[in-house]
């Protein structure tokens, strides 16, 4: 892997950029481009030897439409012969960067299940399973069980899916559909086809009234020390490469009561630690 400059014109998009991902708009492509021409390329293309790229098709777009003719990339000759890494790279790349829809979510994970199990084939069914699994969510952020969620979104009727993308179902509740008989399944579809998606998430959770029930508070816990453990890793020093458009004037209130709530967790937690060493001291003597 090294850092260099290639003429723009050299670059040509991956074979499967296409397949997975639809380009920008117009008015996001000139976005990104203004912003290129403002403060500048802050994180270089990276691309194969023969000038394939494997992440930066839109940082590439925008540069040819501000009209440069060089641009800084990253060449990885260790994944030349390597379709397979390649493929995970793409994958894993856009997902971090780009603001990834559920349902490519959803198709990236199921994808990386497929690539990453062939690591695996010696162990038992169930062993793989769960070591491919888990592997898949490290690498994406996330948790084993999230991975789950979000295959089986994949298996769930097609109006299930079209309101997990339009924000009006939650990923684990649609994947609790698939879980369900085909002829429950096709009664929620028929239902959300008939509804719209506005009342997604009241016509699923008939069918699940245990939804509705608080969530056990240690699960909790655990999910959201696993969340702060990998998610900020991927945003910091990088904030000015989320895209503007998808920050919401009510995030600022979300960040301000979620700064509430961890000062309240960080002061419980060194109590529960402080208490704990005093108990250890104690024995010790």
């Amino acid at each position: 892997m090294s850092q260099t400059t290639r003429r723009v014109d050299e670059l040509r998009p991956h074979p499967l950029q296409a397949k997975y991902y639809q380009p920008l708009s117009h008015h996001e492509l000139q976005q990104l481009a203004d912003d290129i021409e403002l403060r500048g390329l802050r994180q270089p293309v990276d691309i194969l030897p023969d000038g394939t790229i494997l992440s930066g098709h839109q940082r590439v777009a925008a540069a040819k439409l501000n009209e440069l003719e060089i641009i800084d990339v990253i060449v990885h000759a260790d994944l030349a012969d390597d379709p397979i890494e390649q493929e995970k790279f793409l994958l894993l790349e856009n997902h971090i960067r780009r603001q990834a829809t559920p349902l490519q979510r959803a198709q990236h994970a199921q994808r990386l299940l497929e690539l990453t199990k062939e690591n695996w084939q010696s162990l038992k069914y169930d062993r793989r399973q769960k070591l491919v699994r888990d592997e898949v969510g490290k690498l994406l952020g996330i948790t084993g069980r999230q991975v789950d969620n979000l295959t089986a979104v994949l298996k769930a009727p097609r109006a299930v899916q079209l309101a997990v993308e339009s924000g009006d179902l939650s990923i684990k509740l649609a994947a609790r559909v698939k879980s369900l008989d085909k002829a429950t399944q096709t009664e929620i579809a028929t239902k959300l086809e008939e509804g719209g998606n506005k009342n997604a998430r009241k016509i699923v959770q008939q069918y699940f009234p245990a939804a509705r029930r608080t969530r056990d508070p240690t699960v909790a816990y655990c999910d959201l020390i696993n969340f702060l453990n990998n998610i900020p890793k991927h945003i910091e020093k990088r904030e000015r490469e989320i895209w503007p458009h998808v920050i919401r004037n009510e995030d600022v209130a979300t960040f301000r009561s979620g700064r509430e709530f961890l000062k309240k967790m960080e002061r419980y937690v060194e109590q529960v630690s402080s208490s704990r060493q005093h108990e250890q001291t104690g024995q010790k003597r």
